[in-house]
């Protein structure tokens, strides 16, 4: 489910993620679950305000908890924490090595490109190696690589025997979609 609010930035705002959201869509029609993505979209300014929760609680539940419709739920009444009961430090004081989490992550990907920039292949090869590897591990470990595909039912033909060699032949279930191409069925 996508959050949305009508008054947030253009980064985040409702026709950006509702181009998304169409993309997503593809997929999850292609793994034959339309049903479990959802774009909620709300008057407000960036926000994660009281209707939005209860809008997520609903959909969390039916989801993880395979409980109810995924209609909102109503939220239990609560206290909301002082700002400086929940400080790490005294008053509005920071360490002075104190960096926020945006200016932590530049110095270390400056860091981290530096001894990457100092490795230089040598030759077409490895450029190439390198990339595909670098490739690989943006897919997998950032973005949690490609969901594994569902498998199609298969029917067994009768298996034959010649020369030696024994085939069954496999054929899909009718009324179901192949793979795309490409990909293992």
């Amino acid at each position: 489910m996508v959050i949305n609010a009508t008054k947030d930035a253009y980064q985040f705002s409702v026709g950006e993620a509702a181009r998304s959201m169409d993309r997503a869509r593809k997929v999850f029609a292609l793994y034959q679950v339309p049903e479990k993505i959802k774009h909620a979209v709300f008057d407000s300014g960036h926000d994660y305000n009281q209707p939005m929760r209860e809008t997520m609680y609903g959909w969390m539940t039916q989801w993880l908890k395979n409980e109810g419709d995924g209609k909102p739920i109503p939220e239990p009444k609560h206290e909301i924490e002082k700002p400086e009961d929940l400080r790490c430090f005294p008053d509005e004081s920071r360490p002075k090595d104190f960096l926020f989490p945006p200016t932590f992550a530049a110095r270390e990907a400056k860091n981290l490109v530096a001894k990457q920039a100092a490795i230089k292949p040598d030759h077409a090869e490895e450029w190439e190696s390198t990339a595909v590897y670098l490739r690989d591990r943006l897919r997998k470990d950032i973005f949690g690589d490609f969901p594994a595909l569902p498998q199609a039912p298969v029917q067994l033909g009768k298996t034959e025997v010649e020369g030696g060699v024994a085939t069954t032949p496999r054929r899909q279930a009718t009324g179901v979609h192949p793979p795309p191409p490409g990909r293992p069925g």
